[in-house]
């Protein structure tokens, strides 16, 4: 194997290992109780062999509402299923 052959297998692997990572995605409500939410990603995922599925449904997840002045001040308002949120 060549050198340049050397650095595009490891340039292949490095970017099928960074496209695995996942810090935040858009999701959309499926129930929210008031404090916490079921959320469905909404993003694929695309198998090794070629399959492309659904992510389940993400249960308890604590909703966080936009905050400042140290917490002393925040907004909320109601959310219902399929309103659009921030997964992270």
């Amino acid at each position: 194997m060549s050198a340049n052959e050397h650095i595009q297998a490891l340039e292949e692997l490095i970017q099928a290992k960074i496209g695995a990572i996942h810090t935040c995605c858009p999701g959309r409500i499926v129930s929210f109780d008031g404090s916490l939410a079921s959320v469905q990603p909404d993003i694929k995922y695309k198998a090794g062999d070629g399959r492309v599925i659904d992510f389940p449904v993400i249960v308890n997840v604590p909703v966080v509402f936009p905050a400042s002045n140290g917490g002393a001040t925040s907004i909320t308002f109601p959310l219902k299923a399929g309103d659009g949120v921030l997964l992270y």
